[in-house]
């Protein structure tokens, strides 16, 4: 019988990858904020703590879930997810918006994993807002859905 567990990393956890191209970062209790500039982009990374072996029982990558608002200026327009150093999966064009308080994705093929899950999203800016208040993108959390293989 197979088992699933679904772990998640709160917003407030989020590592920014390239701080001169984002206005600001805000951690706060309810989630991360980010401010954009006009026309850039960056990476937010999530690491998420996760067995890879329970009883025996080796432990499989299913589905991602992002839960986050978006205004209009700010979209997340890929998800990678690393499996230690690897790249388990990617997904480029997603051109996300608004809000997305349970928004998921379910990996095509199973990942088994062997070391600690970095997803990491990316953060794109249009160019010329009115404000930086439009580019903001709030993310309340990321979660893995992990399932043993039998």
């Amino acid at each position: 019988m197979n088992k699933t567990i679904t772990l998640w990393s709160h917003g407030s956890n989020m590592q920014i990858e390239y701080e001169n191209r984002v206005a600001s970062v805000r951690h706060t209790g309810p989630f991360v904020r980010i401010e954009g500039q006009s026309g850039q982009n960056t990476w937010g990374h999530f690491p998420i703590t996760n067995p890879t072996t329970i009883d025996d029982r080796i432990y499989n990558l299913t589905k991602v879930y992002v839960s986050f608002r978006a205004r209009e200026y700010g979209i997340i327009n890929q998800i990678l997810i690393y499996d230690g150093e690897n790249i388990i999966y990617d997904t480029n064009d997603l051109s996300l918006s608004g809000n997305n308080l349970e928004y998921e994705l379910a990996l095509d093929n199973s990942a088994p994993i062997s070391k600690g899950i970095n997803v990491v999203l990316g953060f794109q800016f249009k160019p010329n807002p009115p404000n930086t208040r439009s580019t903001q993108i709030e993310v309340i959390g990321v979660g893995i859905e992990l399932e043993t293989d039998g």
